[in-house]
């Protein structure tokens, strides 16, 4: 059970058949979460937030060159999104609702974007790391 001020959980499944670490945050803070947190290979992470801002998180192969960035909010007065870079495995999510729950499978590829939370449109993306207010 996640507590009434939770607006984000975020759940990381590494499907990218290496370990990943967590290497850059940004803009929103995760309570479970800090920079070199790692996930082997088939693991699951789930983390929470309580910000009503954008908030970016940066996952790396801890051996290799792979890396995914994820972005999300969950605002007070419009609509949840959420945001991957290319095979990120950003999975449907819905629009609307708090807490928003935004899951990506790392290695894989999106099925949701920016604009909408059901289909995916490689142009409908955002400034990666672009903190605002809503």
């Amino acid at each position: 059970m996640y507590l009434m001020d939770t607006r984000v959980i975020l759940i990381i499944v590494n499907n990218t058949g290496h370990a990943v670490a967590c290497t850059d945050i940004r803009c929103g803070a995760f309570s479970n979460l800090n920079v070199g947190d790692t996930l082997a290979n088939g693991e699951t992470g789930t983390y929470t937030s309580d910000t009503h801002d954008k908030s970016f998180v940066t996952w790396a192969m801890v051996s290799g060159p792979g890396a995914w960035e994820t972005g999300m909010i969950c605002p007070q007065f419009s609509h949840n999104s959420a945001y991957g870079s290319a095979k990120a495995g950003l999975q449907h999510y819905s629009r609307t609702g708090t807490p928003a729950t935004f899951t990506y499978h790392l290695g894989q590829d999106n099925q949701a974007d920016w604009s909408s939370g059901n289909s995916y449109c490689p142009t409908n993306g955002l400034n990666y790391g672009g903190c605002s207010k809503s």
